[in-house]
């Protein structure tokens, strides 16, 4: 990806020589690590806190009162009390939650080191957070809509997990990625876990979708040196096969509202380099493409079909509306990081030019 340079002007004011104001010449942007949906409402986790739109992401405006330049790495509704959201980030390792909508935020661990939080949408009490990116970091568990939070265990000791999802099927069920490559499973809402296969090492990036309109499939995206591998585990009868292979593993989402249709993200190298979306309508036993563009996906609409959102690197946001097939950037009101350089007009000293570099491209 190439970088995007943008250009602010600040106009100063008076005697005192402070700035009164900035124009932004440039795109909006803001890189987006996740993305949750509340009826009309949306958030995006940033790396400046997190951002809150009411009209499907044209605009945004920061939330709340959390930190400035707080990266944020997931950000969670409570699925029956939408005025409750959950935010969580790896860099001061602490969780923060909001009961007002985002408006105000209070950090409610602390030492968690959590890259992803899931809800279960049937017993909405119950959240697990998982930290995807450092070993050693345990499964922790919330039986009280994340005010206070527990480690989840095994037979063998703590649950150090890579992926983890909800069973929308079964109340307080959950499955779970660990580091060694077993699917764990658990019925407690995240307290206990089972080991429930043992077959392939889990590799890098590891995803994990589970079937809302059949609890026998999970299905699981990993990364192994320069190959990625799409497997199907059937409950039942406890057989596991791979169903497509990329080069690069990203999310796994399944689709609430339509039965049987999955989405992949990933990267491959043949017949032409470069991101594609897989999507598939057998309940993950097949795989067509049906997007070539640099877009990773985060979130499906829970109320609106085909909806997806995803994130278009530092550009920001993005939504499709025809379930991956074209998208449209929304990041108005997010705005690119990271000033690299100041000037001062020379022929006015009233004029300061400052550009910034966004790091990615749209």
């Amino acid at each position: 990806m190439s970088h995007r340079i943008f250009l602010l002007i600040a106009l100063l004011a008076g005697a005192q020589g402070a700035p009164a104001a900035w124009l932004a010449t440039g795109p909006d942007g803001g890189y987006a690590n996740a993305i949750a949906v509340a009826g009309s409402t949306i958030y995006v986790a940033t790396g400046d806190g997190v951002y809150r739109s009411t009209d499907a992401g044209l605009h945004w405006l920061r939330s709340g009162n959390l930190p400035r330049a707080l990266p944020i790495s997931d950000v969670a509704v409570h699925p029956l009390a939408p005025m409750t959201v959950l935010a969580a980030s790896r860099s001061d390792m602490s969780i923060y939650r909001s009961t007002d909508g985002g408006d105000s935020w209070a950090p409610v661990s602390a030492g968690i080191h959590a890259d992803v939080l899931v809800h279960h949408p049937l017993s909405p009490t119950t959240v697990v957070a998982i930290g995807t990116l450092a070993l050693g970091q345990t499964l922790r568990y919330s039986a009280n809509g994340g005010q206070s939070w527990q480690i989840g265990n095994s037979a063998t000791g703590p649950i150090q997990a890579v992926a983890v999802d909800a069973d929308r099927s079964v109340p307080g069920r959950y499955y779970a990625l660990d580091f060694l490559g077993n699917l764990l499973g658990s019925n407690t809402g995240g307290a206990f876990w089972t080991a429930i296969t043992s077959d392939f090492f889990t590799g890098g990036g590891a995803q994990l979708a589970t079937d809302p309109y059949d609890s026998d499939v999970v299905v699981w995206a990993t990364n192994a040196l320069d190959v990625a591998y799409m497997r199907r585990h059937l409950l039942a009868s406890a057989t596991t096969t791979m169903t497509q292979i990329a080069s690069t593993a990203g999310r796994v989402l399944a689709d609430p509202l339509t039965p049987g249709r999955f989405w992949w993200s990933a990267t491959i190298e043949f017949p032409v380099p470069g991101p594609v979306l897989y999507e598939s309508l057998d309940h993950a036993a097949s795989w067509s493409a049906v997007n070539s563009q640099p877009i990773s996906i985060l979130r499906t609409d829970p109320a609106t079909v085909g909806r997806l959102y995803g994130s278009a690197g530092y550009a920001g946001p993005a939504r499709s509306d025809d379930a991956g097939r074209s998208w449209l950037t929304i990041n108005h009101g997010i705005p690119l990081a990271r000033v690299q350089a100041v000037s001062v007009d020379p022929s006015n000293p009233d004029v300061l030019l400052a550009s910034q570099r966004c790091g990615a491209q749209r």
